[in-house]
Protein backbone atom coordinates (compact mmCIF):
# COMPACT_ATOMS: atom_id res chain seq x y z
CA UNK A 1 0.00 0.00 0.00
CA UNK A 2 2.94 2.51 0.93
CA UNK A 3 4.65 2.13 -2.89
CA UNK A 4 1.08 2.56 -4.68
CA UNK A 5 -1.10 4.53 -2.79
CA UNK A 6 0.19 7.58 -3.78
CA UNK A 7 -0.48 6.36 -7.27
CA UNK A 8 -3.52 4.76 -7.04
CA UNK A 9 -4.89 8.19 -5.07
CA UNK A 10 -3.50 10.02 -8.19
CA UNK A 11 -5.37 7.57 -11.04
CA UNK A 12 -8.40 7.81 -9.16
CA UNK A 13 -11.47 9.21 -10.98
CA UNK A 14 -13.23 11.96 -10.76
CA UNK A 15 -16.03 11.93 -8.87
CA UNK A 16 -18.79 12.37 -11.88
CA UNK A 17 -16.41 9.44 -13.75
CA UNK A 18 -17.21 7.07 -10.88
CA UNK A 19 -21.10 7.56 -11.15
CA UNK A 20 -21.15 4.65 -13.65
CA UNK A 21 -20.43 1.16 -12.22
CA UNK A 22 -19.04 0.04 -16.30
CA UNK A 23 -16.92 2.99 -16.48
CA UNK A 24 -15.19 2.51 -12.83
CA UNK A 25 -14.43 -0.85 -13.57
CA UNK A 26 -13.01 0.25 -17.12
CA UNK A 27 -10.55 2.90 -15.01
CA UNK A 28 -9.85 0.32 -12.50
CA UNK A 29 -8.86 -2.43 -15.02
CA UNK A 30 -6.53 0.11 -17.36
CA UNK A 31 -4.73 1.20 -13.94
CA UNK A 32 -4.21 -2.74 -13.25
CA UNK A 33 -3.04 -3.25 -16.59
CA UNK A 34 -0.79 -0.56 -17.19
CA UNK A 35 0.60 -1.44 -13.28
CA UNK A 36 1.37 -5.06 -14.57
CA UNK A 37 2.74 -4.02 -18.00
CA UNK A 38 5.15 -1.38 -16.43
CA UNK A 39 6.50 -4.38 -14.00
CA UNK A 40 6.88 -7.04 -17.06
CA UNK A 41 8.80 -4.54 -18.97
CA UNK A 42 11.01 -3.42 -15.84
CA UNK A 43 11.30 -7.05 -15.31
CA UNK A 44 12.88 -7.90 -19.27
CA UNK A 45 14.82 -5.29 -19.30
CA UNK A 46 16.98 -6.30 -15.98
CA UNK A 47 16.70 -9.29 -17.51
CA UNK A 48 18.65 -8.41 -20.61
CA UNK A 49 21.14 -6.74 -18.45
CA UNK A 50 21.62 -9.09 -16.20
CA UNK A 51 22.03 -11.66 -19.51
CA UNK A 52 24.49 -9.66 -21.16
CA UNK A 53 26.49 -9.22 -17.73
CA UNK A 54 26.36 -12.91 -16.94
CA UNK A 55 27.34 -13.51 -20.83
CA UNK A 56 30.25 -11.07 -20.57
CA UNK A 57 31.82 -12.14 -17.89
CA UNK A 58 31.15 -10.23 -14.93
CA UNK A 59 28.30 -11.74 -13.89
CA UNK A 60 30.55 -14.06 -11.44
CA UNK A 61 32.15 -10.84 -9.68
CA UNK A 62 29.32 -8.89 -9.36
CA UNK A 63 27.23 -11.72 -8.00
CA UNK A 64 30.31 -11.77 -5.74
CA UNK A 65 30.46 -7.90 -4.82
CA UNK A 66 26.69 -8.18 -4.52
CA UNK A 67 26.84 -10.97 -1.82
CA UNK A 68 29.73 -8.67 0.28
CA UNK A 69 26.94 -5.93 -0.04
CA UNK A 70 24.17 -7.56 1.76
CA UNK A 71 26.27 -9.41 4.07
CA UNK A 72 27.91 -6.23 5.08
CA UNK A 73 24.50 -4.56 5.01
CA UNK A 74 22.73 -7.14 7.50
Amino acid sequence: AAMCGPLVALAAPARDDASSPVRLAAHVAFYHLGRALIYLLLGALIGTVGGVLARSGLGRGLAIVSGMLLLGHA
